[in-house]
């Protein structure tokens, strides 16, 4: 039986000053790099997505999806003033899915 390969078509949005790589939440969980993130990226959380700052997060995910065999392609955006300055900070992200997993602890009477 053939494997399946997962492939991601991306965007990378840029504005005069830096870039981000546009990537969704579930995809960071799935590859178990949700925690790698720094707070240098941001978030949107009803949309379901991470805004990945270009210098060191974006490669932090592409290494992740390199190692676990997918296919990842990137188109290029540039916008002027773009609304991923006005996002909040990944770190925000990071501090409620740490009070989520404690939330789950302690319904399972684990701590």
């Amino acid at each position: 039986m053939a494997q399946t390969i997962t492939t991601r078509t991306l965007r990378y949005i840029s504005d005069p000053g830096h870039g981000w790589l546009e990537v969704k939440l579930a995809d960071l969980h799935t590859l178990s790099c949700e925690f790698d993130i720094s707070n240098y990226s941001y978030f949107r959380q009803p949309q379901g997505m991470a805004y990945l700052e270009e210098d060191v997060d974006a490669s932090v995910f592409f290494t992740a999806a390199k190692a676990a065999g997918w296919e990842i392609t990137v188109d290029e955006s540039y916008q002027a003033i773009t609304f991923i300055r006005n996002c909040p900070s990944y770190g925000h992200y990071k501090k409620l899915l740490k009070e989520q997993a404690h939330r789950e602890q302690l319904l399972r009477g684990a701590v």
